[in-house]
């Protein structure tokens, strides 16, 4: 007598045409999305529509009510509010005051808020050490920006050489 296996079934497949998080209006190419709203053009869509759905109080926008009203101002293909706080890293209420207030540079201001030291280990002491490295490799004493990235890519050139393994 032969055990019966149990039958083969199929994953089901998403019909969904957001299940990859894709929206109509964003392709994925190469690990990015590309999309016909920029950072500004958020700001001015969440701006048209502070003022459409609370024109006595902009500022009071909330996301359902930004999601509610963007097929009215013609923006029926912009991404969500929670979208477009997670995309501009910001809360939901510093965003819609920021498009409310027309001599903010948004773009400008977010780059401020998200900018942070690329290496706070980096002290000035490590500095003067790579330029007198440098100038010291080029047999002088004091070095143009030209002749300071010449000596560093020789330098490490010549490291990796030394190095070739890793030791």
């Amino acid at each position: 007598m032969e055990a019966k296996s149990a039958p083969k079934t199929k994953k089901p497949v998403s019909k969904r045409r957001g299940h990859l998080g894709l929206g109509r209006s964003q392709t994925r190419i190469a690990g990015k999305f590309r999309t016909q709203y920029t950072e500004q053009r958020l700001y001015e869509v969440v701006r048209k529509a502070a003022l459409y759905c609370k024109p006595d109080y902009p500022k009071e926008l909330r996301q359902t009510e930004f999601d509610r009203c963007r097929a009215e101002i013609g923006h029926a293909d912009a991404p969500t509010a929670k979208q477009i706080a997670n995309r501009l890293k910001r809360p939901w209420a510093e965003i819609v005051s920021d498009a409310i207030d027309e001599n903010v540079r948004q773009t400008q201001k977010d780059a401020l808020k998200q900018k942070t030291e690329e290496a706070p280990w980096l002290t000035i002491d490590h500095l003067y050490y790579a330029m007198r490295r440098a100038a010291s490799y080029l047999n002088q004493t004091t070095l143009t920006a030209d002749q300071y990235r010449v000596a560093q890519a020789e330098l490490i050139a010549a490291d990796r050489k030394k190095h070739k393994f890793g030791g």
